[in-house]
């Protein structure tokens, strides 16, 4: 209806409605049928295509529209409520897991009512830690920056939950920016100079300071959001000097109505000059061969066994053995490594067909977590 009124029809709702959705749905609460559009954002969204000629033909073409348009500073996230939420010794562990994550849970439930002194003056000792947690979970819920899942909506007692949309997603880029804080020297000298030892050293500046998010499942789709999601609030606020897509795919067949899909990339980095093609594969603890009798992983094993691996050189770490459970059998490392080599030299070639005469070039990159130290390979 209100689509109606400002002369919005036929398939033009459909793709205005989709736009909304991607940017202002997502949130649940208990019992929720459907999921719920912030109706403060909505309102201006509506407002914006009312009054702003540009950015309702922007939307009604399907361009980028940058998300900076797409908000404003009267109904984005209130700083002092992250700066609240800064202030809890938790705050940077569930920042990370929820960007690198698809979903985080609360230990026991969201409190009814918590006191702010809870937030910015909690207990100290260890054992409150998950009060701690779920104090700031809980903050963070009542403030809209997390909403449930939608299969954890509809339980008793709730426990997933997630960023529930674009827009509040890229506040939480913002400030992972200031939590990881990257070095342009880091950026710039991997584009500059493309080796192995540059892109290791800047993955490395990445996920260092995000070990807390890494367990038996943390997954490979959570290592690339966990790259991702820091270069893409570096390019959104404070580089233009490259382009970065993620799964990047091309599918070229189908089988009994069905795509696949055929070539596949997962971080794809684009200057004026280059294109830098990264295949990322993890390894999890758990399944290589000299953790087999780990039947019960508790927190603490992570860390230590995390230095354990640190201390084994690249051929050692090659040589191990992992369990690959759909074949039902152990592969060495450097046999991955292979493979993912084999497929990133033919995303490449394809890459390289539809640039044409284009005179870019083409870097490939593989990228494999061996549990926690990274093996990188620059594929010829």
């Amino acid at each position: 209806m209100a689509l109606n009124n400002i002369d919005i029809l036929g398939n033009d709702q459909d793709t205005a409605i989709s736009t909304m959705k991607k940017y202002y749905n997502g949130y649940h609460f208990p019992g929720s049928k459907h999921a719920l559009f912030n109706t403060t954002l909505s309102m201006f969204f509506l407002n914006k295509l009312v009054k702003d000629e540009p950015f309702r033909n922007a939307v009604l073409q399907k361009q980028d529209i940058p998300l900076s348009i797409l908000t404003d500073t009267n109904i984005m996230i209130s700083e002092n409520v992250f700066a609240t939420l800064a202030s809890s010794v938790v705050s940077n562990d569930i920042i990370q897991q929820l960007l690198s994550k698809d979903y985080i849970e609360v230990t026991e439930s969201i409190y009814p009512s918590l006191k702010l002194r809870e937030i910015i003056d909690p207990p100290s000792n260890e054992e409150d830690i998950s009060k701690i947690r779920d104090n700031a979970l809980s903050f963070m819920y009542y403030h809209g920056m997390i909403t449930f899942t939608e299969s954890s909506s509809k339980q008793m007692n709730p426990k997933q939950l997630l960023i529930p949309n674009e827009i509040t997603k890229v506040q939480y880029l913002e400030q992972l920016r200031r939590l990881i804080s990257l070095r342009e020297s880091d950026i710039s000298t991997f584009i500059n100079e493309p080796t192995q030892d540059n892109l290791k050293k800047l993955l490395w500046s990445i996920l260092s300071k995000q070990e807390t998010v890494f367990d038996n499942d943390m997954s490979e789709r959570g290592l690339q959001s966990c790259i991702e999601s820091a270069l893409r609030s570096y390019s959104l606020y404070r580089s233009k000097d490259f382009t970065f897509r993620a799964e990047k795919e091309y599918t070229n067949y189908h089988i009994n109505g069905k795509e696949y899909t055929e070539l596949r990339a997962d971080l794809v980095i684009s200057t004026d000059n280059d294109i830098f093609i990264i295949k990322l594969k993890r390894l999890r603890p758990m399944y290589l061969s000299q953790y087999s009798t780990i039947r019960i992983w508790k927190p603490y094993m992570f860390k230590e066994k995390f230095k354990e691996l640190l201390q084994a050189d690249e051929s050692q770490l090659l040589n191990m053995l992992v369990f690959q459970k759909w074949a039902n059998k152990y592969v060495k490392v450097e046999s991955i490594l292979n493979e993912a080599s084999s497929k990133v030299k033919q995303y490449a070639k394809k890459e390289q067909e539809l640039l044409g005469n284009n005179d870019k070039t083409i870097h490939k990159f593989v990228v494999i977590q061996v549990g926690w130290p990274l093996i990188v390979r620059k594929v010829n």
